[in-house]
This record gives C-alpha cells, sequence and structure tokens, in this order.
C-alpha cells in the first residue's frame, strides 16, 4: 500500500509540477520536456561508453600489475639470468598502454 501511495503522490506532484510550469511559460515547459529525455538518451550513451573504457583500463593495469608482480616475486631468478632490463622493458608497455588508454578516456 505504501509503493501505491508512493506512486499516486509522485504523480499527481509530477502534473502539479507540469502545470505550474505551464502557467510560468509555456515555451520553456515544452522546450524541457522535449530537451530532458534527448539528454537523459545522451547521458545513458555517454555512461555505458565509459564504463566500457573504465573496464578496459582497468583490465590492462591489472595486466601490468600482474607483470610487475611476477617480476619481483621472481626477482632472484631474474638478476641470475640478467634479464632486468627486458622484464623492465616488458613492464613498461604495459604501463604505456595504462597511460594511452587513460589519455583516450
Amino acid at each position: 500500500t505504501s509503493d501505491l501511495s508512493n506512486f499516486i503522490r509522485r504523480v499527481v506532484e509530477m502534473v502539479g509540477s507540469f502545470i505550474l510550469l505551464l502557467t510560468i511559460s509555456v515555451k520553456l515547459t515544452l522546450f524541457c520536456f522535449i530537451f530532458i529525455p534527448f539528454k537523459i538518451v545522451v547521458l545513458a550513451m555517454a555512461g555505458k561508453l565509459r564504463k566500457k573504457k573504465s573496464k578496459e583500463i582497468s583490465d590492462v593495469n591489472s595486466e601490468a600489475n600482474a607483470v610487475a608482480s611476477e617480476a619481483f616475486q621472481n626477482i632472484r631468478v631474474v638478476k641470475s639470468f640478467s634479464s632486468e632490463g627486458k622484464e623492465c622493458g616488458h613492464y613498461v608497455d604495459k604501463l604505456d598502454k595504462v597511460f594511452e588508454l587513460e589519455r583516450k578516456n
């Protein structure tokens, strides 16, 4: 019952607001009711794109962190084979990917 009463209250508030806006300015009211749905659609699309980009950045960043973690865990082995530079380069490559994605976003 509280959901029904809240729904009725919101509908009455919306209709009352619309009537009040019409008495203030018909042109502005019509503009708002035309523009607001368009704005919602654009913002929803932008939000989805931003979420997708954030996920991509997070994935690449986790790859870079995995490379660093693996290198630190195996530091003795890496040093013994004198391939520190190679591992550093691999990590820098992953960080460059993160930087590029952040810059594009």
